[in-house]
């Protein structure tokens, strides 16, 4: 048979039998392991039941050890095969590995968990993979490969582990940093290479951009913040303003705003300002406005040349030289999250509007 092949008799097995005991369970792994696996139970490579010292009185018994040659290989901790993963059961194939010495421990279950341990570690540190008793699935195929006697490898199963865990902590960072600030963050770097910034900004402004997992229901309606739409020659309460309308409206409130500027409209579902002006302005006094159309506030503020620091500024790596900022809302400091710049020092004045 195939290692495939293998692997798929091992999945009828698991799911024929999904509600026995662990007692059947028990005899279903030794013949796996003899079997399908090839250890000998006649030559002792198959050693269920064995009973390990526990300091000078206390007993343990691991339910499977797999030897070759007289060596421990790895150590089975079995469960019934419809038990989820329980924290407990890890740390009882944790201790047999411990009081054997052996690092490659095997966890069955509903699914089949394989360790390749660093005790120089915390035990809730070690890394794991997991595979579901599917037919045909990669991760299960590899499993008959790396555990059968005629192919064992520890330092396979080893990278096997630490790949598969990487993998599953990736996964989870990237589900953290997809979020809606990031998408309208890419379709700023995807416009800017056609059109302006401040072009980008006045559409994105007609747009409710969510992000959701595909198995988390939207939120309710009543819970959704309106959209706040920029309407043309009109500027009030909870509207968005465009960079003209922003500097008109300090000029009437005695600030003046000449030279270069950049502006950002707060968005309600983002909590940082957005803008990405060009690199040369780092060598040039300008001017930055922060419109809160939620609040009805526009925050000034005068920029002097040479006064970002350089080696703080974040950098665009493609298209057009430009640099990052995200700058908070709703905090006095006014910080860039990037760099960790605070704007407070070049505030000029908040006007109500």
């Amino acid at each position: 048979m195939t290692s495939a092949e293998k692997w798929n008799v091992i999945v009828e097995q698991h799911n024929k039998n999904l509600h026995a005991t662990e007692a059947v369970v028990q005899g279903i792994w030794e013949k796996i392991f003899a079997e399908i696996f090839g250890y000998s139970s006649l030559a002792g490579e198959i050693d269920r039941q064995r009973t390990l010292r526990v300091g000078s009185t206390d007993r343990a018994t691991a339910d499977i050890i797999i030897k070759s040659g007289g060596t421990d290989l790895f150590v089975v901790e079995l469960k019934r095969h419809n038990t989820p993963f329980d924290r407990g059961a890890e740390e009882q194939l944790f201790s047999y590995m411990k009081l054997t010495g052996n690092n490659i421990g095997v966890l069955i279950c509903d699914k089949i968990y394989v360790y390749a341990c660093d005790f120089a570690k915390p035990d809730n540190e070690q890394d794991r993979s997991e595979i579901s008793f599917d037919k045909d699935v990669s991760d299960g195929v590899k499993f008959v490969e790396m555990f059968s006697k005629t192919t064992f490898s520890y330092d396979t199963i080893k990278e096997f582990v630490y790949q598969k865990s990487q993998s599953i902590k990736n996964i989870a960072i990237i589900k953290q940093e997809i979020t809606s600030e990031l998408v309208v963050d890419l379709l700023r770097n995807h416009f800017s290479k056609k059109f302006t910034g401040f072009d980008f900004d006045e559409v994105v402004n007609d747009f409710k951009i969510i992000v959701t997992q595909k198995d988390t229901p939207p939120p309710p309606i009543t819970s959704y913040r309106p959209v706040y739409r920029p309407t043309s020659n009109v500027v009030g309460n909870n509207k968005t303003i465009s960079r003209t309308q922003a500097i008109e409206i300090c000029r009437q409130n005695g600030v003046s705003i000449t030279g270069k500027t950049r502006y950002a409209n707060r968005v309600d579902y983002r909590h940082t300002y957005n803008i990405d002006p060009p690199v040369e302005l780092l060598d040039e006094d300008w001017w930055l406005l922060l419109i809160d159309p939620i609040n009805s506030k526009i925050h000034i503020f005068k920029i002097p040349a040479n006064s970002l620091p350089r080696d703080q500024v974040r950098f665009r790596k493609s298209g057009p030289p430009k640099f990052h900022l995200h700058i908070r809302c709703d905090n006095i400091a006014f910080e860039d999250v990037g760099s960790g710049i605070k704007f407070a020092p070049f505030h000029v004045k908040t006007i109500n509007y």
